[in-house]
């Protein structure tokens, strides 16, 4: 390994004039076949002088960026390689840790998009590190991996572990937010609430407040969920999320067949907050419930002229 390494240091001269030969040699193909055979000669050499995060990065280039499929599907079987190589070399090698090694598996596991062998990584420098700030920042790397790998379950542990480790700090309300996210998107909007509500503090921001006050409407809790959206609304810092917030007031409102005074939150984000993302959305809403509200009360009475005309009968004993 020693020789090995000499002989990378005494031809990198040599290997940085060919990687800069063929990047000079991409930027002046005409067809793209030939800038992407240009741009694997450069990974290829970064990888063989030992540098994988750069290797990896432009295999990763390859694979998003050239119009042949081939390439594209090369480059994603190299990267997956490159991982594959890494995690099989440490586990055959020598037991003693090494903090920087792993590290640099992370982010290459990361760049392929081997999404659970980097959340194993960060989960090992977690292990490793003494200072509590970068075990905290490896529990979180690993938890947005795995959730991204699509294990919300094993994500929700490790965020779970970084906001009550005490190390949070001012990262505290992101790791709740992502740990809340994650059981939102599993419809666990119950166990989200006790989260928030939990680990957040009572003046809570107004996102925060925001995800109150959807998972108290998720959950049935109407009358507590407007008291939250409509004090979001009111507060300073509330003003980028109050569309949101009236749209969540809109949709109790329509529930409970109160059309008209649902009309009222969805005319306010088009005339207060024309500019936001919601705007459209709110006049699509605000466009249907003229027809839901005659379709109900159509039906509202029809079903007062059934009960008058067959009044309700006294149902038979059986004596």
């Amino acid at each position: 390994a020693g020789e090995a390494r000499m002989a990378r240091a005494r031809l990198a001269e040599t290997g940085d004039a060919a990687i800069a030969t063929a990047r000079a040699d991409a930027e002046q193909a005409s067809r793209d076949d030939d800038r992407q055979r240009a741009l694997w000669d450069v990974a290829s050499l970064q990888e063989w002088m030992g540098r994988a995060r750069d290797a990896a990065a432009q295999y990763r280039e390859i694979k998003a960026g050239a119009a042949a499929a081939a390439w594209r599907r090369r480059a994603a079987d190299r990267l997956a390689a490159m991982v594959e190589e890494r995690v099989a070399a440490d586990r055959s090698g020598p037991p003693v840790p090494s903090a920087s090694r792993w590290m640099e598996t992370a982010e290459v596991a990361e760049t392929a998009e081997a999404w659970e062998a980097a959340a194993e990584y960060h989960v090992k420098l977690a292990d490793l590190a003494a200072d509590p700030a970068a075990k905290l920042e490896h529990q979180v790397a690993a938890a947005r991996c795995l959730q991204i790998a699509g294990k919300p379950e094993r994500a929700l542990e490790l965020y779970r572990a970084a906001a009550r480790s005490g190390a949070g700090g001012d990262r505290v309300g992101e790791i709740v937010r992502s740990a809340g996210m994650v059981l939102e998107g599993m419809r666990r909007y119950g166990e989200a609430l006790r989260l928030y509500t939990e680990l957040m503090p009572r003046d809570r921001p107004a996102w925060a407040r925001l995800r109150v006050a959807f998972c108290r409407e998720r959950t049935g809790d109407d009358a507590d969920a407007l008291g939250e959206y409509r004090e979001l609304i009111d507060r300073p810092d509330g003003q980028t999320l109050a569309p949101d917030a009236l749209l969540g007031i809109s949709r109790i409102l329509e529930r409970r067949k109160e059309f008209e005074a649902a009309r009222a939150p969805l005319q306010r984000i088009l005339d207060d907050y024309a500019a936001s993302p919601r705007a459209p959305e709110a006049k699509v809403l605000l466009a249907s419930l003229g027809p839901k509200a005659a379709e109900w009360e159509a039906l509202r009475q029809e079903l007062e002229r059934m009960a008058a005309k067959y009044p309700r009968r006294e149902r038979r004993t059986g004596e």
